[in-house]
């Protein structure tokens, strides 16, 4: 996280320091809990993807396949669900997984700058325009490609923990 919050620091010192506007909009993963929506297929042809061959495939399907989960709250437990989807939370794999799946995320866009750390995704850009508009319409449509990329791989976007800064020099015109 820490290398995370100093990256984020660094874009907007950078566009600070060359009079430039830089807009950051700061969102989360899904409504549910983001692990939860991890689609097993997807993920698997991810890591195909990254180069997990025939063994460790198989390994990863049977680590992902037949998972159930309960819950026990002083000695009186629920009954066993399947879960279709989602990574092991609690687990070192979990992360890693959860990661390996959002990972081309950050190729959606060529002129946002991310910051991922887990289901909390920050977007940069920094942008000498004149105009504040100009500035916001890059900004949405390459927020649609993100949104729409997210909807490719089951995932969404939660408007109510979505909120975006507007950071400039006390020199850049308004």
């Amino acid at each position: 996280m820490y290398m995370a919050l100093l990256n984020m620091q660094t874009c907007i010192s950078e566009a600070m320091n060359s009079n430039k506007y830089s807009l950051g909009v700061f969102f989360d993963i899904s409504n549910s809990k983001a692990f939860d929506a991890v689609n097993h297929s997807l993920l698997i042809n991810n890591l195909e993807l990254y180069g997990i061959q025939v063994f460790a495939k198989k390994w990863f399907i049977d680590y992902l396949t037949n998972l159930n989960q309960l819950v026990s709250i002083k000695e009186i437990m629920s009954s066993c669900m399947s879960i279709a989807n989602g990574v092991p939370q609690g687990s070192i794999l979990g992360p890693i997984l959860f990661l390996l799946y959002l990972n081309d995320l950050g190729n959606v866009s060529d002129k946002l700058k991310l910051i991922m750390f887990a289901d909390d995704i920050n977007a940069f850009l920094s942008h000498t325009c004149n105009s504040l508009e100009t500035l916001y319409n890059i900004v949405n449509s390459e927020l649609e490609q993100i949104v729409q990329w997210l909807s490719i791989n089951k995932l969404s976007l939660n408007p109510d923990k979505t909120n975006y800064i507007l950071f400039r020099s006390s020199k850049k015109n308004k």
